[in-house]
């Protein structure tokens, strides 16, 4: 994922469920289901991918530290 997309992600959904992208999602749901139990579940599952997202990034960067440090036993 890009990062832009990842903004967009946090604005149009994982906001809350008044943002524009939960707000269509429950939309969506008119007549079939609960459009407001849908907005809330869109914006809650939004917040959790852009969490694991963050949590996967910052791991990643710690990896990338840990393998740029030399070792101390070889200098490299």
């Amino acid at each position: 994922m890009t990062a832009e997309a990842l903004v967009h992600l946090g604005k149009l959904f994982a906001s809350g469920p008044d943002s524009i992208g939960s707000l269509m999602a429950g939309r969506a749901e008119e007549g079939i289901g609960e459009p407001e139990t849908v907005a809330r579940q869109v914006a809650v599952l939004a917040d959790d991918l852009l969490v694991a997202v963050n949590r996967l990034n910052r791991r990643t960067d710690l990896v990338k530290v840990a393998h740029s440090v030399p070792d101390p036993l070889t200098h490299r």
